[in-house]
């Protein structure tokens, strides 16, 4: 056959051809032309106009101590990433976490006192959702674990606001405006630390052993928290539980040591006379400008009998009078004239181990050795004792390890339920608080919380008086 397709006449091609060609040429023709779609749909994920379901339902729940998890409800399949925002009290809020499309939660960890809430914002390629706040949650303690075991240590708060923290054979220093613990040099004149306390200058005496050298002296160091440098002071004229049961005096069997507001250091304690079989008071006051240290023994006053394992708690009187309780004795000092007396006996000799004096003058006295809550009241004026309470354990907590001053007007005895003293009636009042450790020591900071630390080396910051 010959010619071209034009030549071919029409009316000689078949109906079905004829209707093949024609769909084939139009749908050539179309494969040709660009594809376009009606972006204008607002429910059209690509479209300028769709906006998803943000995030919603942000949740905040304690998750383990000073860890929270925050969660939220992922409504959309197409955002790029999730933000999540923190605000404390009234602050602004800041980004604290970007996390990968699909994430529902996370874990954040607090390090400031406060209340807190959280947002969560969607981004999508057209811009960023974000969701209603959380429900506000309030941050009232968290932990703050030393470097060292402090479990058998002690607090002291420094005039400055920093705490110290001790034991036999280390420092710490806790500092509030950063939440964190920092080590400190040890003395350099002897390795077991035995007591230490702020002077009224704001300087730190620590007093020390030589233990496996047969030195039995005790040591005294000043530290100055400016240089953190210790100096120094030689050594207390009396000696350390001489073993030699010939010697007429075997020396400080446990050791305090009270600063006083005219800048001496009243250094107390308890000795055992094996030629006379009797307990008598001891007491060395030291003089830091000077290093000058003389004896403030007593003769007069015997124990009968002298537990050397428990504290030996004193405080100074409004009158510049000295209360101490020896073992079961109450006694009175007079750092003028270096005269003891007794003072009025609780009428069935509980054993005190803390006292704290209040800012009315009145002492309050806790026994803290049995098994229910025991605290009585000291009145120097009148001396006079009061039995304010004896509770079982489960009202207010049992072993009373401290006791502390929160105001004027209100004491906190550092038990496992830390109830609340009103120092104007006398009275006691339950407290919410039921904190999760075992109490050993404790000290207030500057801004009404309380740092105490427990066992396991666990330290705590606190408010007094809330639910925990």
């Amino acid at each position: 056959m010959t010619g071209s397709f034009n030549s071919i006449s029409i009316s000689k091609i078949k109906s079905p051809h004829l209707f093949l060609i024609v769909g084939l040429s139009i749908f050539l023709y179309s494969c040709e032309m660009p594809v376009r779609f009606d972006r204008n749909n607002p429910k059209d994920p690509e479209s300028q106009l769709y906006f998803p379901t943000g995030p919603s339902n942000v949740t905040v729940k304690s998750y383990a101590m000073e860890i929270y998890e925050i969660s939220w409800e992922d409504n959309s399949i197409t955002e790029q990433k999730y933000i999540v925002e923190r605000r404390i009290n009234d602050g602004e809020y800041t980004l604290i976490r970007e996390v990968p499309p699909g994430t529902s939660s996370i874990l954040d960890t607090t390090s400031v006192f406060g209340v807190y809430q959280y947002r969560i914002a969607g981004v999508y390629h057209t811009g960023i959702k974000y969701s209603d706040p959380s429900d506000a949650i309030e941050i009232k303690y968290f932990l703050q674990t030393p470097q060292r075991n402090f479990s058998s240590g002690s607090l002291i708060p420094l005039t400055e606001g920093r705490i110290i923290a001790y034991s036999a054979t280390g420092f710490e220093i806790y500092d509030p405006a950063i939440h964190k613990w920092i080590k400190i040099d040890q003395p350099g004149s002897f390795q077991q630390t035995l007591i230490a306390t702020q002077l009224s200058t704001g300087l730190l005496i620590a007093l020390g052993i030589r233990p496996g050298n047969n030195d039995h002296n005790i040591y005294i160091e000043i530290w100055d928290p400016a240089s953190e440098v210790w100096i120094p002071h030689g050594h207390l004229i009396r000696g350390w539980q001489i073993s030699d049961p010939n010697l007429p005096d075997r020396g400080f069997q446990k050791i305090g040591a009270l600063p006083l507001r005219d800048g001496r250091v009243f250094i107390h304690g308890s000795t055992f006379n094996t030629l006379t079989s009797k307990h008598i008071p001891i007491a060395e006051l030291f003089e830091p400008s000077t290093g000058e240290i003389i004896k403030a023994d007593s003769e007069e006053i015997i124990f009968s009998y002298y537990h050397s394992q428990h504290n030996q708690p004193a405080v100074q009187l409004n009158n510049g009078e000295l209360f101490l309780i020896f073992d079961e004795t109450p006694l009175l000092f007079n750092p003028s004239s270096n005269q003891w007396r007794k003072a009025s006996q609780i009428y069935y000799t509980p054993r005190i181990t803390t006292l704290l004096h209040l800012s009315n003058g009145n002492v309050l006295a806790s026994e803290g050795v049995r098994s229910g809550f025991s605290t009585y009241l000291y009145n120097p004026e009148t001396d006079t004792w009061t039995d304010l309470w004896r509770e079982e354990y489960y009202n207010y907590g049992m072993y009373v390890r401290f006791l502390l001053n929160l105001t004027e007007n209100e004491a906190l005895a550092v038990t496992s339920k830390m109830p609340i003293f009103d120092i104007t009636s006398n009275t006691w009042r339950e407290s919410p608080a039921r904190l999760p450790i075992i109490v050993r020591s404790a000290a207030k900071l500057p801004n009404g919380y309380v740092l105490i630390i427990g066992d396991s080396d666990t330290a705590l910051v606190f408010r007094p008086g809330e639910d925990y």
